[in-house]
């Protein structure tokens, strides 16, 4: 799987009726940043719903530019490997209880 290099929280997001934590990861195997999308199950759990890639050239985009190809939807791993994937994320430094804290108390 992906040995991952540092995660962190971004951003809690809305769509519709529900509600998504955003998480960059950073992964040995790659220099792009991959922006993960946590939602929370009705058993309280955490799940990927979502992987982009970030490829985003700041020296040209100053700011996050998600037109054109800056952030392609990442759409090559398995149901099994998100599940451990998920997990690995999940367990770098303190981010589960982050994302379950933004979850619970919401952010500023």
């Amino acid at each position: 799987m992906y040995s991952i290099r540092d995660a962190r929280f971004l951003r809690l997001g809305y769509s519709g009726d529900e509600d998504f934590a955003e998480v960059e990861v950073h992964r040995e195997e790659m220099a792009d940043s991959w922006i993960v999308t946590f939602r929370q199950t009705g058993e309280g759990t955490l799940e990927i719903c979502r992987i982009v890639a970030n490829k985003a050239d700041h020296q040209l985009d100053w700011y996050e530019n998600n037109l054109h190809t800056a952030f392609p939807e990442v759409q090559n791993l398995t149901r099994p490997e998100t599940i451990v994937f998920a997990e690995n994320i999940l367990s770098f430094g303190n981010l589960q209880q982050t994302i379950e804290d933004a979850f619970l108390y919401g952010t500023e």
